[in-house]
């Protein structure tokens, strides 16, 4: 699969109207003002593995929140520094995952490296090179950690992975950091990511494991924006939460009729009608 045969497999999601688009302040405050109540404990992914290897991830009393962000597209990572300056209004951390391509130019990089610069949050990266490689381990392997190490020399840390799911495709992109059906801890080395640094598949499945009843996954499309306030004010102290968002989602591309219709188009799996939204006026 060819990168003209894979892109449109995953371009239904996302839209390319306009490029440097903003985080909705309107919308993403409110879910900041909750996350920064006492009950909370929000840290980065770095922060949540270093907390793991002392022990000291779960909290009794309150709710520990592992915040990541998807990046889909470019745009989103305009979106993205937004998201993180009002995240730093309220004193909280996250962790970004961009695609390769919101890496691909200086003027793409500039937002993403002023992410990396804020203390507690971090960019890692959203990798997809099984799938591009069209399940190829060797080849898939090989341009990742090409692609890790050009991040690396444009400024980048990138000690922390997700992967891009793109269920057209039907290949599973964490094949590529697998060996059988485990983990391959030694490539993961090989690669300088730190243990137990892969997000929604390695990370996830080691909470649910080691903290049966007190981890959950929150993330769209289970959740879309006002949504994630009630989840997060009805969970129990002592539990462990994955917050994932997708910063596009938080765009001020849409105005609350099209959000509506973003929900139903996203969680009916139609094919998105994204071009045919309302912009805000």
């Amino acid at each position: 699969m060819n990168q003209r045969d894979y892109l449109p497999l995953d371009s239904g999601s996302e839209t390319f109207v306009k490029l440097r688009q903003q985080v909705d302040r309107e919308k993403y405050v409110p879910l900041c003002r909750e996350l920064s109540k006492d009950r909370y404990a929000v840290v980065n992914f770095s922060e949540a593995l270093s907390l793991l290897d002392r022990n000291e991830l779960r909290i009794e009393d309150k709710v520990r929140i592992v915040w990541v962000h998807d990046v889909e597209r470019p745009h989103g990572n305009w979106i993205s520094l937004g998201m993180a300056q009002v995240e730093q209004e309220f004193g909280l951390a996250s962790t970004f995952f961009p695609r390769v391509y919101s890496f691909d130019s200086e003027g793409l990089r500039a937002p993403l490296l002023r992410i990396e610069a804020m203390p507690r949050h971090e960019v890692g990266y959203q990798y997809e090179e099984l799938t591009t490689a069209n399940g190829d381990m060797k080849a898939a392997r090989d341009v990742f950690l090409l692609h890790l190490n050009r991040m690396r020399e444009k400024g980048f840390s990138i000690r922390v992975l997700n992967s891009h799911g793109v269920w057209r495709a039907q290949i599973n992109a964490e094949k590529m950091l697998m060996d059988g059906d485990a983990w391959d801890t030694d490539f993961l080395r090989e690669a300088k990511i730190l243990d137990n640094g892969e997000c929604c598949g390695l990370f996830l499945s080691l909470l649910r494991n080691k903290f049966p009843g007190n981890a959950a996954y929150y993330g769209e499309t289970r959740l879309m924006g006002k949504e994630f306030l009630d989840a997060l004010g009805n969970t129990s102290p002592g539990t462990i939460v994955l917050l994932l968002n997708h910063s596009w989602l938080w765009s001020d591309l849409y105005d609350e009729p099209a959000f509506a219709d973003l929900t139903r188009i996203i969680r009916n799996q139609f094919e998105p009608e994204i071009f045919a939204y309302k912009k805000k006026t």
